[in-house]
């Protein structure tokens, strides 16, 4: 049976463990959540409903970025959008681990041109580079 609980988990791109330790609970709780077994707590709702939503504005964030660009210099062929290569990184970045980071990207990417996005490690972008220069030219 499937609950708001279970369409927010979906949607974070989190696995039973991995929400788990984000809510402070067993794996076996998300899955009895997951599955309408046992009623989700207002809070534990209320936690995954903030994580997605914030998903939605990150993903927004770079829809917007993207626009933004097409009406500055038109539309590019292609845009590089960094994604972080672990765990640690995803988190010092804002995100729960790599899975929530890439079900955010995904959720940018679904809504930008078929073809216009191409991901890469992040740092390696040409803004990235350009920012590294500056910061270094400054110094």
């Amino acid at each position: 049976m499937a609950t708001p609980f279970s369409a927010l988990l979906a949607a974070s791109g989190l696995s039973y463990i991995e929400a788990g330790n984000f809510l402070g609970v067993t794996k076996e709780t998300v899955r009895d959540w997951s599955r309408g077994k046992s009623r989700t707590p207002a809070d534990a709702l209320e936690a995954m409903h903030d994580l997605v939503s914030r998903m939605l504005e990150k993903s927004d964030t770079l829809l917007d970025a993207y626009e933004e660009l097409g009406s500055l210099h038109g539309s590019p062929d292609v845009i590089e959008i960094g994604m972080s290569t672990d765990d640690y990184e995803a988190k010092a970045n804002g995100f729960v681990n790599l899975n929530h980071e890439r079900a955010t990207i995904g959720l940018a990417v679904a809504q930008l041109p078929l073809g216009a996005v191409k991901i890469v490690p992040r740092g390696s972008t040409v803004a990235s580079a350009a920012a590294e220069w500056a910061t270094s030219a400054r110094e």
